[in-house]
C-alpha cells in the first residue's frame, strides 16, 4: 500500500508523500517506544539474552524422504488446481463465444470482453 502511495500519492483523497523507508522508522520507533514503555529505559536488546546462535535460515537445508513426498504432493496438488481453473476458463469462453472457431480463438484481450475475475494468495 505505501509502496503504491509512494509512486502515485494522488491515488489517496488527500495526497500524501510517504515512502516506504519512513514507514519503516516510524514502525520501528514505535517499537522502540513500546519497549520502552514496558522495560523502562534500560533494556537490552533481546539478542544479548540469547544463548543459542540463530538458524540460519537461508543456509543449505537437508531434505528428508518425508519433506520430499510433502513437496511432491504439494506440487500435485497445485498442478491440479491450475488444470482445473484453466480449464472453467476455457469451458466459460467456449460457452460464451459458440461460434468461433478455433483459429479465432487468440487472446486478444483488448477486444474481447472479460467473463472472470481472479483472486490468488501468495503464500
Amino acid at each position: 500500500m505505501v509502496s503504491t502511495i509512494e509512486d502515485k500519492p494522488d491515488s489517496l483523497l488527500y495526497p500524501l508523500k510517504i515512502s516506504l523507508d519512513e514507514l519503516i522508522m516510524f514502525e520501528l520507533l514505535l517499537e522502540i517506544d513500546a519497549l520502552d514503555n514496558q522495560l523502562g529505559e534500560d533494556w537490552k536488546p533481546i539478542v544479548e539474552a540469547i544463548a543459542i546462535p540463530p538458524t540460519d535460515i537461508l543456509g543449505d537445508v537437508d531434505i528428508k524422504e518425508c519433506q520430499y513426498v510433502l513437496s511432491v504432493w504439494q506440487d500435485a496438488f497445485e498442478w491440479s488446481y491450475y488444470d482445473e481453473v484453466l480449464s472453467a476458463i476455457v469451458q466459460v469462453n467456449a460457452v460464451r463465444a459458440p461460434n468461433r472457431s478455433e483459429s479465432e480463438t487468440s487472446f486478444e484481450f483488448e477486444k474481447s470482453p472479460r467473463y472472470f475475475h481472479a483472486v490468488f494468495c501468495i503464500d
